[in-house]
C-alpha cells in the first residue's frame, strides 16, 4: 500500500472515531441507552482494532 492510501485510511478511521465518540456521550446523557451504548462501545473497539492493524501495516 502507499503512503497516500495508509494517510487517508488512517484520517477515515480518525473521523469515525471521533463520531462514534461523541454518540457514545450522547447515548450516555440520553435516558435510554443501554443497549445502544453496548453496540457503540463494540463499533468503537473494532475501529480501534482496525485503526491498531493499519498502523502495524505501517511498520
Amino acid at each position: 500500500m502507499s503512503n497516500k492510501t495508509l494517510s487517508s485510511q488512517a484520517a477515515y478511521y480518525r473521523r469515525r472515531k471521533q463520531k462514534i465518540l461523541k454518540k457514545l456521550i450522547q447515548i450516555r446523557d440520553s435516558e435510554f441507552g443501554d443497549s445502544k451504548f453496548i453496540k457503540t462501545s463494540r463499533r468503537l473497539s473494532r475501529t480501534d482494532l482496525e485503526m491498531s492493524q493499519l498502523m502495524n501495516l505501517c511498520k
